[in-house]
C-alpha cells in the first residue's frame, strides 16, 4: 500500500480534526477541501449555464465557430457583478452574455468558497 501523504498541522488544524460532516458543510479551512469544493461547484456552474447557452442561428448559417472568454465575480446568493465578455466574434460574444444572464440566479456556491469570487472559463460555440 502506498503511503499516504498528509499535510503538516497547523494551529487552526491540529486543534480540530476534519470529519466528513463539516465538509459537507464547507466550514472545514483545510486547503485541499477547499480546493475540492471550488471544482465540485466550477463543474455545477458551467452545466448550469451550458444549459442556457443558444447557438445563434445567424452564426450557424455562416459557419461561425469560436472561443468567447467570460469573467465574472460571483456574489452572494448567486449574483454576478462585472460580467465580462470577449471574443472574435460579436454574434457569438453576445450569445456568451445572454447565456449567462438568463443562467441567473446562478447556484448557490458552498460557504468554503469564500465570496466574492473571481469566475473566468472559455464558452466554445463549436458546430460539430
Amino acid at each position: 500500500s502506498r503511503p499516504q501523504m498528509t499535510p503538516p498541522p497547523t494551529t487552526a488544524t491540529a486543534e480540530k480534526v476534519p470529519v466528513v460532516s463539516e465538509a459537507v458543510t464547507g466550514t472545514v479551512a483545510d486547503p485541499a477541501l477547499v480546493e475540492k469544493a471550488k471544482q465540485e461547484y466550477l463543474r455545477r456552474l458551467m452545466a448550469h449555464i451550458e444549459k442556457y447557452k443558444h447557438y445563434p442561428r445567424a452564426a450557424q448559417r455562416r459557419n461561425i465557430e469560436g472561443d468567447v472568454l467570460v469573467s465574472f465575480t460571483l456574489q452572494d446568493g448567486g449574483k454576478v457583478t462585472g460580467l465580462h465578455v470577449e471574443g472574435a466574434q460579436r454574434v457569438l460574444s453576445g450569445a456568451a452574455r445572454r447565456a449567462v444572464e438568463e443562467a441567473m440566479p446562478l447556484p448557490e456556491p458552498p460557504p468554503a468558497l469564500g465570496l466574492p469570487w473571481p469566475v473566468a472559463f472559455t464558452m466554445r460555440f463549436s458546430l460539430y
